[in-house]
C-alpha cells in the first residue's frame, strides 16, 4: 500500500515508518524535517500550512496517516489559535487533499484528551468533554473526519492514543516515563506534580505501532479506537523504579485517574 504519513519525522512517526517499511508498504512523508529512513524523493519537507492541496505529492496515495499536530496541552492554553490551526485547520486541509486526489483511506491520531475530566476507565462510547483547547481540537477533528469522510466516500480510523512513551521522545513534550529516564541519566531528581498517586495508562511506542500496522494490514475501517494497554500505574510506582531523589511540586489541573477500556481493539486484534 502507498501510505502518506504527516509528521513522519516525529517521535511516533519515525517508529511507525520503520514498522510499515518492514511490512513492505511504500511510505511517503510530509514534515518540516527529513526522516533518514526514507529516500528524499519520497519526502516533502514543508510546513503543512504551506502545502497546496493540489500538490502532485498526493497523487496515487492509497492512505493518509495524519500524525502531525501541536501536541502540547499547556501550549494549547497559551496559544489556542495556533493550536486550532495546527490541529483542526490542517486536518481539514488534508481531508480536502484526500478528496481532490481520490485517496480512499484516512487515519487520524487523536488523544485520550478528548475525554477531559472523565475519571477512571474510559471507553469509546463514553461522553467526550474536553477540558483543554488541545482536547477540544482533537475532538473537533474527529467530528470533521467522520462527517467529511462520509460525504467524500473515504474510509477512516480514529485512534485515541493514551500515554505513549519510548525511545526518541522529544523531552519538551515528554511523558513522565521519558522525563524520569532523562532525569536518571543526568543524575537529577525526579519531579512529581501533586502527591504522585494519580494514575495513567502507558503504552510503548513499539506496541502502538504494532497495533496500527495490524489495523492497516487487516483493512479495519470506520472505527474510533482507544490505543492503550488497559492497565494504569501511579506516578509514585514508576518513581520507585529509579534511585533518584524525588521532588514533589504543586499539583497541576489534570484528570487524576485515566485508563483505556480496550475491549474494541482487543476484539479486532484477536
Amino acid at each position: 500500500m502507498k501510505i502518506l504519513i504527516t509528521g513522519g519525522s516525529g517521535f511516533i512517526g519515525k517508529h511507525l515508518i520503520n514498522k510499515l517499511l518492514s511490512h513492505n508498504h511504500d511510505i511517503y512523508n510530509i514534515d518540516k524535517t527529513i526522516n533518514p529512513s526514507l529516500d528524499i524523493n519520497k519526502q516533502k519537507i514543508i510546513d503543512l500550512y504551506d502545502i497546496n492541496v493540489n500538490d502532485n505529492f498526493f497523487d496515487n496515495i492509497d492512505c493518509i496517516i495524519h500524525l502531525a499536530a501541536m501536541v502540547s496541552v499547556p501550549k494549547s492554553f497559551d496559544d489556542p489559535i495556533n493550536s486550532f490551526g495546527n490541529n483542526v485547520f490542517l486536518t481539514m486541509k488534508l481531508l480536502s487533499a484526500a478528496h481532490l486526489h481520490g485517496i480512499k483511506k484516512f487515519m487520524f491520531a487523536s488523544s485520550a484528551a478528548v475525554y477531559g475530566n472523565k475519571e477512571g476507565v474510559v471507553s469509546e462510547n463514553d461522553i467526550t468533554e474536553p477540558n483543554s483547547p488541545y482536547g477540544l481540537d482533537k475532538y473537533t477533528c474527529e467530528k470533521y473526519i467522520q462527517m467529511l469522510c462520509g460525504i467524500y466516500n473515504i474510509d477512516y480510523n480514529i485512534f485515541r492514543f493514551f500515554n505513549v512513551y519510548g525511545e526518541g521522545q522529544n523531552p519538551e513534550y515528554a511523558g513522565v516515563i521519558t522525563a524520569f529516564n532523562n532525569a536518571a541519566k543526568n543524575n537529577q531528581p525526579l519531579i512529581i506534580y501533586g502527591d504522585g498517586e494519580q494514575t495513567r495508562d502507558f503504552i510503548h511506542v513499539n506496541v502502538l505501532c504494532d497495533i496500527l500496522s495490524y489495523i492497516i494490514d487487516k483493512n479495519v475501517i470506520n472505527e474510533v479506537l482507544n490505543i492503550g494497554t488497559g492497565n494504569s500505574f501511579s506516578i509514585n510506582s514508576l518513581a520507585k523504579q529509579f534511585s533518584n531523589n524525588i521532588i514533589y511540586k504543586e499539583a497541576r489541573k489534570e484528570v487524576r485517574h485515566s485508563c483505556a477500556n480496550i475491549t474494541k481493539i482487543k476484539n479486532i486484534l484477536q
